[in-house]
């Protein structure tokens, strides 16, 4: 049975010292609790502790590529959940005080309905996603058998930690996560996984997981493309590559932990930031004068 309000949450967590392995907890009910999470961990790495503490006191309304990736996400781990989830939204261009009032009152319905609106273009795109993804034996594979869409509390690093697993399998001990991407090609996607910190996603939950089970769990990202043709492609992040994931989140979270005791969440550094050419620039710059020499 799902977990659907934070006072049930907070009872079973307090039932069993904080840890937790595989519940199935409402999205608004685990986003809400305070467990430090992966992409808060970027938050500070990306920005500042300052915009953590405002994220955290502040409701984030999602992009229009956000809506897209958690459509799909639906579609293809909870497909059993989507029309119960979600409604079409009205073909209207919204400039009109006529096509105003009914995509308000789609909104309003939909609300009532506890579903989510969405377009007929990114349901398309979402289903072709969904089809590319299974039609591959290989691929689909990783996307069956197992349960989706699990949270997991545990103590990591000196804090309580959370993660929401997009697949586990029990048999293997093995998470899988899913990824939309523009490109799912090897190049892009060791990008991707750079600047997204995809590997300091895979290390910690890996490393959450095993502080909760005592054994590490392996950790494969399936991507899919959200544009056409919707190819998908399998990756797994290497030990090199995590170990300097789990340094720097190390980093960060010792930078947490005194503002947590401080109750100072320092925005920026003050220091005057020098900016450069980059060496490309200035290469280029220096051929320009040799050549105009």
């Amino acid at each position: 049975m799902i977990i659907s309000t934070f006072d049930d949450l907070r009872a079973e967590l307090a039932a069993t010292d904080g840890l937790m392995f595989l519940a199935p907890v409402a999205e608004d009910v685990y986003r809400a609790h305070g467990a430090l999470s992966q992409s808060e961990i970027k938050v500070v790495a990306e920005k500042s502790p300052a915009h953590l503490r405002h994220q955290r006191r502040t409701l984030r309304a999602p992009s229009e590529a956000m809506k897209l990736g958690t459509a799909a996400h639906k579609m293809i781990l909870e497909p059993d959940d989507f029309d119960s989830c979600y409604a079409f939204a009205p073909e209207c261009h919204k400039r009109s005080k006529d096509e105003k009032a009914v995509w308000e009152a789609a909104k309003a319905e939909a609300k009532a309905s506890k579903k989510k609106l969405i377009t007929k273009e990114d349901h398309a795109a979402a289903t072709a996603m969904r089809d590319s993804i299974f039609s591959n034996e290989r691929v689909g594979s990783l996307l069956r058998g197992g349960v989706a869409e699990r949270a997991c509390f545990g103590n990591l690093l000196g804090l309580h930690g959370k993660a929401l697993l997009d697949y586990y399998h029990p048999n293997d001990h093995a998470i899988v996560d899913l990824k939309s991407t523009k490109s799912a090609s090897l190049k892009q996607f060791e990008r991707d996984v750079r600047t997204y910190r995809y590997h300091w996603q895979a290390a910690w939950y890996t490393d959450l997981v095993k502080s909760i089970t005592g054994k590490a769990p392996t950790f494969q990202i399936v991507a899919v493309e959200n544009v056409e043709p919707y190819c998908a492609a399998i990756f797994e992040i290497k030990f090199d590559l995590l170990a300097i994931a789990r340094w720097e989140i190390q980093q960060t979270v010792d930078l947490i932990k005194r503002c947590m005791d401080t109750g100072v969440w320092p925005g920026y550094p003050t220091e005057v930031n020098q900016l450069g050419a980059y060496k490309s620039e200035w290469e280029a710059y220096k051929r320009s004068m040799q050549e105009s020499a």
